[in-house]
């Protein structure tokens, strides 16, 4: 719901910050683009904080740089070689976040994230109770 706010209202929230002119154009088309991205972002987030909690701190990198690698790959392609312009380095948000989502449900499906040191040790915790 929220993201859908965000895109009928992206002006009247942009002119909450004193933009206009070609500032508002350029902040309403960003926000609309990233109404569509936040979905997949909301679900990357936690899975990425449960493998920080769970003390996997470079499961946690590895899914956050597959979404760099992605974003920074795409805009260079679109923007160097189609010339798409800087629409285009937002574009890049959800196929970077759509593929660090793919990455952190593999490793979360594999199971491994929760062997290691803090959820192993709360297993171990709850076994040893009578």
């Amino acid at each position: 719901l929220i993201c859908i706010a965000m895109y009928i209202f992206a002006a009247p929230l942009a002119e909450l910050f004193g933009v206009e002119g070609e500032t508002l154009r350029q902040s309403v088309e960003y926000m609309r683009y990233l109404a569509f991205a936040f979905p997949v972002f909301a679900l990357y987030i936690p899975l990425n904080g449960t493998f920080q909690g769970a003390g996997a701190p470079m499961a946690s990198a590895a899914v956050s740089l597959a979404a760099l690698a992605v974003r920074v790959g795409a805009a260079y392609l679109l923007v160097g070689a189609f010339h798409w312009g800087y629409a285009a380095c937002w574009q890049t948000y959800a196929p970077g976040w759509i593929c660090s989502l793919g990455v952190a449900l593999i490793y979360w499906f594999s199971g491994r994230w929760q062997h290691k040191a803090v959820a192993g040790r709360v297993a171990e915790l709850e076994e040893e109770e009578p």
